[in-house]
């Protein structure tokens, strides 16, 4: 098998790194239009948004800009919500979310609320919701992806 290189945001923060291994090259960092994370040459079917925490989905949620990427992100052949966390941690939400105690009462989001949001971004832009439970995890999962798209594809 050929080896890929993974295209990372420049924007992206604390993500996933890559040296060369018996199936990639490394990565680079670009301006992605979408998403967070592709493989050269796939810009135009692969695209990957990670997220960290149920905080930074919660703090998404309520944001057009995220909502026009899902939309875009819809138009992919593959496309991933990469989440390093557990739907527990969605259902227990405030709870393991790096948000203090003492901000809790001023939340206007419930896990119920991030769960329902979850799965209309489902239904409605079809992409695919991946529960990893941490980086470590989300990490390999996103290696299995980028090995399965780049062979079906070549």
């Amino acid at each position: 098998m050929d080896k890929f290189t993974v295209k990372k945001d420049t924007r992206e923060k604390e993500g996933y790194y890559w040296t060369e291994s018996d199936f990639c090259t490394g990565y680079i960092e670009e301006k992605l239009d979408y998403g967070d994370y592709t493989l050269i040459g796939f810009e135009d079917v692969l695209s990957v948004e990670r997220k960290a925490s149920t905080a930074e989905l919660a703090k998404n949620v309520h944001e057009a800009r995220f909502e026009r990427e899902l939309n875009k992100l819809s138009k992919f052949k593959y496309s991933y919500l990469l989440l390093e966390f557990s739907l527990s941690d969605i259902l227990n939400f405030p709870l393991n979310s790096g948000i203090p105690n003492k901000k809790w009462k001023y939340l206007k989001v419930t896990g119920q609320y991030l769960l329902r949001k979850l799965s209309e971004y489902q239904v409605k832009y079809d992409i695919k919701i991946l529960f990893c439970d941490n980086k470590k995890n989300a990490w390999i999962m996103l290696n299995s992806i980028f090995k399965r798209v780049y062979e079906t594809r070549n």
